[in-house]
């Protein structure tokens, strides 16, 4: 087994080798889509120790950087796999791991070795995209697993488990900020405007669109989630009887300009799809709202409006009726009263 493991470094070695000398010196980040072995495997402290081994074999500071990236997301993947599988306690020592890769990266960053502050600067835009990426995915598993636990005690650990890796992404997203502010400062005593440069590298590098791209995709999701809620209050209103026919005039407009939004991402036209969803958002809001929605007149309403109606009819005319008895009452009283008093006379 040992001979086995010893050859399978030696392989690993030289195709590192290899790489290291054939590739370019930017940063490029794999995306990772299988968990692989997972923490509740026997294999896991060997995976564990391969990637810490090629981790090691990567020749510049931009190779073990993208490296360190791709084992977050590793261990990032293995974190949704445990807790998919209701393992909370194997989801937890990937997480820990996953802390680790990310410590590793921030070390490495103290330690750049980049030839020159122009490079060091392009390497630190492309790596907060990167980060920014993965701090996506974290609240992705948030959003996905949050509640999904009704245990009380393993609800807290998977709060505790998703929170930490938060605070991890933040930490290193911190950290990036911290050493591009620190290059820029270099760039600036150098005699080059640090914020030309920065202009024209995230240009060249397409970071402005990567941007216009996210920020259309937030816009999507947040008119989504107004849709959905519309939607759900549109239900709970013709539940209790109410009539909902504004507010679903409303919500079928939300839907189509969501739809537009939809098609003007896909062709690229972000500034279309930020205008599209933030209409269908605005439309879905109203819809949502109370003054849209009455309630549905009903015959045994009317039947009981009337029946009130009559009755105090009924009683109005009692009382003008008692009214003018009482008062005959009276004029027949003070008449014989006049009587009397003419008889004793």
């Amino acid at each position: 087994m040992k001979k086995i493991m010893g050859l399978f470094v030696l392989i690993l070695l030289s195709l590192s080798m290899v790489t290291a000398a054939h590739t370019e010196s930017s940063l490029e980040v794999e995306t990772v889509v299988d968990a692989g072995v997972t923490p509740d495997s026997i294999l896991y402290g060997i995976d564990l120790a391969l990637d810490k081994i090629s981790l090691a074999l990567k020749v510049s500071s931009e190779k073990k950087v993208a490296k360190g990236l791709e084992i977050a997301q590793e261990r990032l993947l293995e974190v949704r796999a445990m807790l998919q599988a209701g393992n909370a306690e194997a989801a937890a020592e990937a997480e820990a791991e996953h802390g680790k890769a990310l410590t590793k990266i921030e070390t490495e960053l103290e330690t750049f070795d980049a030839e020159s502050s122009q490079e060091e600067l392009e390497t630190e835009l492309e790596l907060e995209v990167e980060v920014e990426k993965h701090k996506e995915r974290v609240k992705d598993l948030k959003i996905t697993i949050k509640g999904d636990f009704s245990d009380e005690e393993i609800s807290a650990l998977v709060e505790s488990i998703l929170s930490n890796l938060e605070g991890q992404t933040s930490s290193l997203e911190i950290n990036i900020k911290q050493k591009k502010g620190q290059t820029k400062i270099t760039i600036e005593q150098e005699g080059t405007d640090a914020e030309e440069l920065e202009d024209s590298l995230e240009e060249s590098l397409g970071i402005d669109l990567e941007e216009e791209e996210e920020d259309a995709r937030k816009d999507l999701s947040q008119a989504e989630q107004q849709i959905t809620k519309a939607q759900e209050k549109i239900d709970s209103e013709i539940a209790q009887g109410r009539d909902a026919s504004v507010s679903v005039a409303l919500l079928l407009e939300a839907q189509e300009s969501y739809a537009q939004a939809l098609v003007a991402f896909e062709a690229g036209d972000f500034d279309a799809v930020e205008d599209f969803a933030e209409d269908a958002w605005d439309l879905a809001n109203e819809a949502r709202k109370g003054k849209n929605f009455e309630k549905e007149d009903s015959g045994d309403d009317e039947t009981e409006s009337t029946e009130v109606e009559l009755e105090l009819d009924e009683d109005d005319s009692k009382d003008k009726g008692k009214n003018k008895d009482d008062s005959e009452e009276e004029e027949e009283s003070e008449e014989d009263v006049s009587v009397d008093a003419e008889v004793e006379l």
